[in-house]
């Protein structure tokens, strides 16, 4: 072994390798490739003025060995997550640096083996980086790939944990748009009326079967239609409650459909004469029964108020609800709209918050909550969305923005401004804002305005259903309508929508980067005013909006930097009031659901969005 003397500050240290005199430079060392499989480490020598070393130690007396420098530690926190599926082809690869690291190997390749085994003389080998990220280029599509991280540092090489994943299939250029198949059953002469329907959550799957819930004008009824996914044909309408409101000039009235692990179907119905009805019980309007099988009516419960943890003392409701199903949990949560939950938790509930009911997995109906707390006049409009976490339980988010709506001597005002977004990843129990600097639990509510949950502060209108979605990541992106500006007529510092000129609206997009908020323009050349958009993020990352009376999408899939033009998919006239929903067991396929304000008969869209995968 060759040493060399090397000057440092004037003093004389032993070294191994080969350095430039008073440059403070430890190298490489000499032979870095000949590590052993695993997260193990190489060691190096320390001088007495190396920067790498502990400030504790001190120059070794005269005759001395030299003191060993620290070694790096191995990295971790691999990006994209160990074992992750779908992976984008343009993605970089990415982990979290250690103590004592200079620099970094980086080795990537289609064998566990050959990357394990690699060295610098290996092709696997792709260079040396500073930081701790690496973008190879374009990966082939549908392959799995092995990756491992070297750390590099003056106390040796840290040999890296391999690491693997597989990339997404050939994207699909334009979705494979479905025939528009009827739910209303016109044989027997069923419409729907003008009454917003469907809008809340009337769709769920189970097993083969897509179960859609809708009112009818004659007879004045609620019925369950089920569509077979695997032959794309409609099993008989059945009437599942007579008693509803009536289906024209009705709002606030539309039926919602649930399920829950055993497969039970969980009917609400919005039914005016349960407000009151359910006065002086541990229950509430909607009027609520069990479906465990729509072929046999002698499984059902009989219609009762939906049950409440709390007694009714005031005629309370909980309305314009929507929900999600986490099939790993095999919990049903529901947000919507309430009132007349006076004293819940300690709290006066003045106003209409954002209320919370879930059906757990033995079919018992858990609520009200109130995630969103408001105070009188105030509405906190929002919805709920289910996270994409690759196992466990799945994240739940829930946006709302601030309704104003009140009287004073002057007239009727409403107000609409703010954007507000929580997340919990304990199934409810929590919730928190997107960077986590706060943990509410839920039955301490979060207060409508608190700037701590606040995601955009302007006036924008977000009354639309399933306005935003979650990304692979379980990062929420959400697509608002905000103000023009110079248009409306402002009173008490807000514009007022019910004041004429009559406010105008650009298509924007508000999204979580991981580290804040960011905002963008998506459409500023008509006014948008009218529009309830509808948000889907397919499993490849790519952004759709379905939106418009005659029903068409835009989609983006540069994460909303650029969108595409309006393309049509439906035939018929939605009033652009439309449900979307993912199918939860298939996710490369969405479903439309709409009525049309001509025929009154309400049609489903089914659209593949991504190729199948693995």
């Amino acid at each position: 072994m060759q040493y060399h003397v090397v000057c440092f500050c004037g003093l004389l240290s032993i070294v191994i390798g080969i350095a430039a005199c008073g440059s403070g430079e430890v190298p490489l060392p000499a032979n870095p490739d000949d590590q052993p499989s695993g997260p193990t480490v190489s060691g190096g020598i320390a001088s007495a003025d190396d920067p790498g070393s502990s400030n504790s130690q001190s120059n070794p007396p005269p005759g001395a060995p030299p003191t060993p420098l620290p070694p790096p530690s191995v990295v971790s926190n691999p990006q994209p997550s160990d074992g992750a599926q779908r992976v984008s082809v343009a993605t970089p690869i990415g982990w979290q640096r250690g103590t004592f690291t200079e620099s970094f190997d980086v080795y990537v390749g289609a064998s566990l083996e050959a990357v394990d085994a690699a060295n610098r003389s290996s092709p696997e080998f792709r260079g040396n980086v500073a930081t701790a990220a690496y973008t190879p280029g374009p990966f082939a599509y549908r392959q799995s790939y092995y990756w491992r991280a070297d750390a590099v540092g003056p106390g040796g090489v840290a040999h890296g944990i391999v690491y693997s994943f597989r990339t997404q299939p050939v994207p699909l250029v334009t979705p494979v748009i479905s025939t528009e198949y009827e739910f209303t059953d016109s044989g027997l002469g069923q419409t729907i009326g003008n009454a917003p329907n469907p809008e809340c959550t009337p769709i769920v799957r189970i097993g083969d079967g897509l179960f859609a819930v809708y009112r009818t004008v004659s007879p004045q009824a609620i019925f369950v239609r089920r569509f077979d996914l695997k032959n794309n044909t409609m099993g008989p309408a059945v009437q599942v409650d007579n008693l509803t409101d009536p289906s024209f000039n009705g709002y606030h009235s539309e039926p919602s459909l649930f399920r829950d692990l055993q497969g039970r179907l969980h009917v609400f119905n919005q039914y005016a004469g349960y407000i009151n009805g359910c006065i002086g019980q541990h229950g509430t309007a909607p009027r609520y029964r069990q479906v465990p099988d729509l072929s046999n009516s002698s499984t059902w419960s009989s219609p009762a108020c939906l049950p409440s943890r709390v007694m009714n003392q005031l005629g309370s409701q909980y309305y314009d609800v929507m929900g999600v199903y986490d099939d790993r949990a095999g919990v049903q949560h529901t947000v919507g709209q309430a009132y007349g939950f006076a004293g819940l938790d300690g709290t006066q509930n003045y106003g209409f918050p954002r209320t919370y009911f879930r059906i757990l997995s033995g079919g018992i109906v858990d609520g009200p909550y109130t995630i969103v707390e408001c105070v009188s006049e105030i509405y906190a409009k929002g919805d709920i969305a289910l996270g994409r976490e690759p196992t466990g339980q799945r994240s739940l988010h829930v946006l709302w923005n601030i309704r104003r709506y009140f009287t004073d001597t002057s007239g009727t005002h409403q107000w609409n401004y703010d954007l507000y977004y929580a997340r919990s990843n304990d199934g409810g129990n929590t919730w928190t804002p997107a960077d986590g600097s706060v943990s509410v639990p839920l039955t301490q509510h979060i207060m409508y305005n608190d700037t701590r949950f606040r995601a955009y502060a302007g006036e924008v209108q977000q009354d639309s259903e399933r306005a935003f979605g979650i990304d692979s990541q379980s990062r929420p992106f959400i697509v608002a309508l905000k103000l023009r500006d110079g248009t409306g007529a402002s009173y008490g510092g807000h514009i007022d929508v019910l004041k004429t000129p009559a406010p105008q609206y650009d298509l924007c997009w508000v999204k979580w980067t991981g580290t804040q908020w960011a905002n963008g323009v998506i459409n500023n050349s008509i006014d948008w005013a009218e529009q309830r958009p509808k948000v889907r993020i397919d499993e490849d990352d790519k952004i759709f909006i379905f939106l418009n009376d005659q029903p068409a999408y835009l989609v983006s899939s540069t994460g909303g930097a650029s969108w595409s033009g309006l393309t049509n998919f439906g035939t018929r006239y939605s009033n652009s009031r439309m449900y979307s929903y993912t199918d939860p067991i298939d996710p490369v396929y969405h479903y439309i659901a709409f009525g049309d304000r001509i025929d009154k008969h309400m049609y489903l869209i089914k659209l593949q969005l991504t190729n199948p995968y693995p």
